[in-house]
């Protein structure tokens, strides 16, 4: 007889044990849950940011021809090759202007 209780103490101390294990197991898989969630809303946010910036450049350099020559939409007497010179000649390292633009962003 006691040694039917004491197997059936062990036999319930192997199942609590058992039971901890997987309540660890899925903590765990919550927790990296967590962070994957957290990396894909980091990497939208960049991918969000970057297609916000590509399309401010597109509205300020949008470019049209015009008999064969480029020329900046809102400026027609402006050049493609006066608008290249004048890229080229930005200075790094400056405070960006008003479109809040480094010159380092508008070379590269």
């Amino acid at each position: 007889m006691v040694v039917v209780v004491v197997v059936m103490m062990m036999m319930v101390m192997v199942m609590m044990m058992m039971m901890m294990i997987m309540m660890m197991v899925m903590v765990v898989v919550v927790v990296v849950m967590i962070m994957v969630m957290m990396v894909m809303m980091m990497l939208m946010k960049m991918v969000m940011m970057i297609v916000m910036i590509d399309m401010m450049v597109m509205r300020t350099f949008s470019v049209s021809t015009i008999s064969d020559q480029k020329v900046v939409d809102d400026c027609p007497c402006l050049l493609k090759e006066e608008l290249e010179e004048r890229v080229r000649s930005l200075k790094a390292g400056k405070s960006p202007g008003v479109d809040n633009f480094f010159s380092e962003l508008i070379k590269h």
